[in-house]
């Protein structure tokens, strides 16, 4: 037998390149009309910190009368916070029952009429009265958070006779 050599046919080549040419440039038209449509938007972001302020205070309590003779002393705390540690502020304190800060009153709890004076201050000397303006509030400025200590004096010369239990309630007002 005999081998015989397969002829190529010149028609049927340029045929396959032709049809493989075809192929690919509508690959690329198809390709070019399925990309997908595109949008933009902005996310805004933002945070913030408000001015906000707390305060608080422990109770002055001058305790029980020893009866010697001596002016009853105590302390209490102010403690102010604040979110804003560049907040300016001031605590500024109510006369009390009284309604006066030159001569706040404690009140008896079984016998009305029943007072004995009293007041509050920022020095250890007390001569400096916390009150409700401006000039004698706690002048604080500022801060994040911050205590003062408020001393309180309840004088023996002007305590009543009648033993009972006296009471008043001073209102602090913190201004940022």
């Amino acid at each position: 037998m005999r081998s015989q050599k397969k002829l190529r046919d010149p028609t049927t080549t340029a045929h396959v390149v032709g049809l493989a040419a075809a192929f690919v440039i509508g690959l690329a038209s198809v390709s070019s009309s399925i990309q997908a449509a595109t949008d933009t938007t902005n996310l805004n972001v933002s945070a913030s910190i408000p001015s906000a302020c707390t305060v608080s205070v422990t109770a002055l309590n001058f305790g029980a009368y020893s009866g010697d003779g001596t002016d009853m002393t105590a302390t209490s705390t102010l403690t102010t916070s604040c979110s804003d540690p560049t907040t300016f502020w001031r605590a500024t304190f109510d006369g009390g029952a009284a309604g006066t800060i030159l001569n706040r009153l404690l009140s008896s709890t079984a016998t009305a009429g029943n007072t004995w004076p009293y007041n509050i201050y920022f020095n250890t000397t007390y001569t400096q009265i916390l009150g409700n303006t401006t000039g004698d509030g706690f002048p604080l400025g500022s801060s994040g958070g911050n205590s003062q200590t408020i001393y309180g004096l309840l004088p023996i010369a002007g305590s009543p006779a009648i033993p009972d239990t006296y009471t008043d309630t001073v209102v602090v007002t913190l201004t940022f």
